[in-house]
């Protein structure tokens, strides 16, 4: 469940590895999660990365999913409801500073053709992201032939040794096409063992000649329908020259189900034969529509039933089984004419132009999880088209992570992948919110994005919680803490800060503290002592915000200030001033004249404080916080007026003329006592 793998095409660079398949001008891409589908991060990646092809933007970040901008500002985002200008603007866009990162501890496969001369540049780009690549070149010609492989002058062995220098560690696996090939040369050639020798030792001494890694065979769609025992019997013999030579072995499989569950050519009992014969196998799970039946090309219902058929869940050895499967993510559309029954393929060059030139719109199938759209072209004809989007990878994504957990029930090795994948999700939610002004038509629900990922979120946070292993280094419940700080985030964003209480009261109730990584338990406390402080518990929330403070690390300049803004509110109305030596060094002298103030008890100086760094204090959302330091004003006031009276029976009248002294002109005695009172009460409980 940690590879992946897909196949890229940047024939117009849509920030995501694209590529054209050997069946025309077709986009895929493939990847494996293991139990499920499994696209992760292309980009994933990404992401996320997650079968989602690779990275995530920032989680690897996925190079498809997320489209960034080269000066790392984010433009699209997942989301059902597309908008087109912003579609438009930055469908070319992408993350330079992320292109050599990888954060997605799998296995990514990416094809590149040489038809699309695009796809060499982009995988020199992203290279560092993967781990497989396969160049597109080879056809095994038929016995006519005497079995000669073409494609040799395809071969660019100057891009190989960049793709080497980028990643020196990625295997180069050529795919090797076997036919089309005339009707009498299938079943010879299979039923022929001189002539499958002859067959298989070409291919082998091409992957010497060219120190290439390993090779991926296209065989079983074109030779399905000759005896199927002469075509094990030739993947197996094919299998262990590969393997007695040190290379790799992919094998190219058509999807176990197809519409309405008619039954496709590779069975479950193939794979269970194959297994131990081939490294991965590459599933081909697009193309589920045709031009008689428009639809989705890639439905996430689908693509789930295809791994399911060929390692059913709760079958014997299912993780180590779908480890091995690497499920296909397309990166093409197709735009049909329903009323001439025809479908072409279109790419994102292709969309592109369609609606700088029509301007339709993309319309949200929940049902598919995917996006369509209509719109008539010059000759007036009625076309109905679907392409992958953001959203449709994204889904697909959480579909796989979410699952992954709950159906890894001896693992947590995952846990990483989705505390990655749950960061890339808020993120990119917060983008989408944030683009959003007052002027805009969806002002009005801004949050929205983020109050979904939080839901999502917290769907992987509860299944880490659920697992009741004893053992802890085992157990999923050590991706809890992650999880809920970047719930955190969301709902103090979206000021929902009630939804905190539930996952506070479940970590505090593990027991398991010390388990958790530093940066997870400061961050954890950051926010624990923030909620505390909301609440009026400062006691509470000066013990979480000093852990916070201290164990943060010394080079985090940034984020020692900003635990710094609300614990020395919480310290100044627990009696304990700031030094102005430590509002130097994290450069809050807004706080020096509101400390001056408590410690002098000068009311006309907090108020110009206030009044004076009112946006900065309410902005960090620590204004009303503040303002509750006035009971303290006033106590070191009335302290002093103590001092001077030397005695500790005075008349009200004598505070109520020490406040008008302070600026306070309409207050009389009564009031006087009332803050008095108040002092009495407020004090003693502090």
């Amino acid at each position: 469940m940690k590879n992946f793998a897909y196949e890229l095409n940047s024939y117009h660079r849509i920030r995501n590895v694209n590529y054209l398949s050997n069946k025309g001008n077709r986009l895929q891409s493939y990847t494996s999660l293991g139990f499920i589908l499994c696209i992760v991060k292309v980009i994933l990646i990404t992401l996320l990365h997650i079968t989602y092809s690779v990275s995530l933007e920032e989680y690897d970040e996925m190079v498809f999913m997320y489209s960034l901008t080269k000066t790392s500002q984010a433009y699209a985002v997942p989301t059902e409801s597309i908008d087109i200008d912003l579609f438009l603007k930055s469908h070319s866009s992408y993350n330079k500073y992320t292109t050599s990162q990888k954060n997605l501890n799998a296995t990514v496969l990416a094809y590149v053709t040489p038809w699309n001369k695009l796809g060499y540049e982009v995988a020199k780009i992203f290279g560092a992201k993967f781990n497989l690549i396969a160049p597109v070149w080879f056809e095994v010609q038929g016995e006519k032939k005497a079995y000669t492989v073409t494609g040799i002058p395809e071969i660019n062995t100057e891009w190989l040794s960049e793709i080497r220098t980028v990643n020196p560690d990625v295997k180069i696996v050529p795919r090797f096409s076997f036919g089309p090939w005339e009707d009498r040369d299938y079943a010879a050639t299979l039923k022929d063992v001189p002539k499958t020798d002859k067959c298989i030792r070409n291919v082998i001494n091409i992957l010497k000649k060219y120190n290439f890694d390993g090779a991926v065979i296209e065989i079983w769609a074109q030779f399905s329908g000759v005896e199927l025992q002469s075509l094990i019997d030739f993947i197996v013999r094919l299998s262990d020259n590969l393997h007695s030579n040190g290379k790799l072995f992919v094998l190219v499989i058509p999807p176990p189900v197809y519409y309405e569950g008619i039954e496709g050519r590779f069975k479950e009992e193939n794979f269970k034969i194959l297994a131990d014969y081939v490294d991965y196998f590459s599933l081909m799970t697009y193309d589920y529509s045709s031009p008689h039946r428009p639809g989705p090309n890639s439905p996430l219902s689908w693509v789930e039933e295809c791994i399911n058929r060929l390692v059913p869940k709760n079958s014997l050895n299912q993780a180590k089984l779908r480890k091995q499967i690497l499920v296909g993510l397309n990166f093409y559309g197709i735009d049909y004419l329903p009323k001439k029954l025809i479908g072409e393929p279109i790419k994102g060059n292709d969309v592109i132009e369609i609606f700088e030139k029509y301007q339709p719109d993309f319309k949200w199938d929940k049902k598919w999880a995917e996006h369509s759209f209509s719109y008539k072209d010059k000759k007036s004809q009625d076309h109905l088209a679907f392409y992958p989007t953001l959203m449709s990878i994204a889904q697909r994504l959480q579909t796989i992570l979410s699952r992954a957990l709950s159906e890894l029930k001896d693992d947590n090795w995952i846990l990483p992948v989705v505390h990655v994948a749950a960061i890339d999700l808020r993120r990119f939610a917060h983008g989408l919110d944030s683009r959003f002004t007052p002027q805009s038509d969806s002002f009005r629900n801004q949050g929205r994005r983020m109050e979904n990922a939080a839901q999502l979120i917290l769907r992987l946070f509860q299944i880490c919680a659920s697992d009741s292993r004893a053992q802890v280094e085992d157990s999923k419940k050590l991706g809890m803490m992650g999880l809920a700080n970047q719930l955190f985030k969301i709902y103090f964003q979206i000021n929902k800060l009630n939804l905190c209480k539930s996952m506070i009261r479940a970590i505090d109730n593990l027991s398991m503290n010390d388990h958790f990584s530093l940066a997870q338990r400061v961050t954890y406390c950051y926010y624990v002592g923030r909620k505390a402080m909301f609440d009026g518990d400062f006691v509470s929330a000066d013990k979480s915000l000093t852990f916070a403070f201290e164990r943060c690390l010394m080079t985090k300049w940034n984020n020692k200030r900003l635990i710094l803004i609300y614990l020395i509110p919480v310290k100044m109305l627990l009696g304990v001033l700031p030094k102005e030596s430590l509002l130097c060094k994290y450069n809050l002298k807004q706080f020096q004249d509101i400390a001056d103030s408590v410690k002098t008890g000068n009311l006309r100086k907090m108020d110009s404080a206030l009044e004076e760094h009112e946006a900065f204090f309410l902005s960090c959302g620590v204004y009303l916080i503040l303002e509750k330091l006035k009971l303290t004003v006033y106590r070191s006031l009335f302290k002093r007026v103590c001092h001077i009276m030397k005695t500790h029976l005075l008349p009200i009248e004598v505070f109520t003329a020490a406040l008008h002294l302070m600026g306070v002109e309409d207050i009389d005695p009564d009031e006087t006592e009332c803050i008095l009172a108040n002092l009495i009460h407020e004090v003693s409980s502090i």
